[in-house]
């Protein structure tokens, strides 16, 4: 479901907060489900989400109800019409400098030994990748020599810019009823992580 791993390095890992998990947990659904659209057993998982008062709460519960009532063909056809023909979901569709921000990427993705699973052929840039990132990340799953702040660093170099909107535009679809949640989980998660890896929290 990913389309990168992020190397383990051999040094003790740091302890990962709840909420922490939460936060990779959260990312690495959105790398499932925007790579691909999700069978039966992941409609199933993503429906046992429980909600909490929060704004991402509140669009984690909104998300699991919908989920309840998805059949894979669904999704499937929402996918596909989405991500066919009316949303792209890669950075260099949304930011002003595309070249600056490839290479900015590819870069980073180098630091922190971040390389392409067998097989994947989305770019870099695409959404689902860096949301795989991020998991592994927020996880500790990078190499030996890096520190907890490298997630936030790459959050707010890669991510921030233009992933509010996009999820957004998904958000507004009327007729991507699971993926239109789904934006809605992804526009609130980025709002959070605004707050969270911009202030250094």
């Amino acid at each position: 479901m990913s389309d990168n791993e992020v190397t383990e390095g051999a040094e003790k890992k740091p302890e990962v907060s709840l909420e922490d998990r939460i936060r990779a947990g959260l990312y690495g659904l959105l790398g499932v489900v925007l790579t691909e659209a999700p069978d039966a057993e992941q409609l199933m998982q993503i429906s046992a989400m429980r909600p909490n008062e929060s704004a991402l709460g509140k669009a984690m519960g909104s998300l699991a109800k919908i989920a309840t009532m998805t059949t894979p063909a669904m999704a499937a056809a929402e996918f596909k019409t989405l991500f066919g023909s009316i949303l792209k979901p890669v950075a260099s569709a949304h930011v002003a400098d595309k070249a600056a921000a490839a290479a900015a990427l590819k870069a980073d993705n180098e630091r922190l030994g971040i390389t392409p699973f067998e097989g994947y052929d989305e770019p870099e840039d695409h959404i689902a990748a860096l949301c795989d990132t991020m998991a592994g990340l927020i996880l500790s799953q990078h190499n030996a020599g890096l520190t907890p702040e490298d997630h936030k660093k790459f959050f707010m170099a890669h991510i921030a810019p233009w992933a509010g909107k996009f999820f957004e535009s998904m958000e507004g679809k009327r007729t991507a009823k699971f993926y239109g949640p789904i934006g809605t989980l992804g526009k609130e998660l980025v709002a959070s992580d605004i707050v969270i890896c911009g202030n250094g929290g």
